[in-house]
């Protein structure tokens, strides 16, 4: 075999590699994130987390295998079927708490300087909520289950007025 074929196979085995690398980390970020989905049994929010690494790997030679690692019923419910992950596995991106934030902040204004949200930065400012007794609420203090909620009775607050916390 000459050596300009086994450089050409060599590139094409590192190409192969890095789509499939790209393909796992992908689906990895996707799942690693908080999520809220519906129980079937009580048809409330739950908050729940998946095991991302499984659902990396199995998904590079197909569909991915949702198991959860944790959910706001456990440990009494623990050994439950889990048929809510349908609910994932239909539509991942509309159970992440982090995009449905994101949904429910676009095109509102700051409750303090009255400016648009604008995009979040969640690496950054983050957005707060201020609630009818005008106390500051982080979003890491709302168990994924009760957003909804929080949501109804709650204003938005810009990650800059967060920040510097105005109130």
């Amino acid at each position: 075999m000459s050596v300009g074929i086994r450089i050409l196979l060599g590139a094409l085995l590192l190409i192969g590699v890095c789509l499939l690398l790209v393909r796992v980390l992908r689906s990895y970020l996707r799942y690693r994130n908080k999520m809220v989905l519906t129980c079937p049994e009580t048809e409330q929010p739950v908050g729940v987390d998946v095991d991302a690494t499984r659902a990396a790997l199995s998904g590079t030679v197909g569909k991915a295998s949702l198991r959860l690692t944790d959910c706001t019923r456990w440990p009494e419910k623990q050994d439950c079927g889990q048929e809510c992950l349908s609910q994932l596995e239909a539509s991942p991106e509309s159970c992440m708490v982090k995009k449905k934030l994101e949904s429910w902040y676009e095109g509102k204004a700051c409750a303090c300087c009255d400016k648009g949200i604008g995009d979040i930065r969640w690496h950054e400012h983050k957005p707060a909520l201020v609630g009818p007794d005008h106390r500051l609420l982080q979003w890491e203090d709302v168990p994924p289950e009760e957003m909804t909620d929080v949501l109804t009775t709650h204003q938005p607050v810009c990650g800059t007025c967060n920040f510097a916390e105005k109130w």
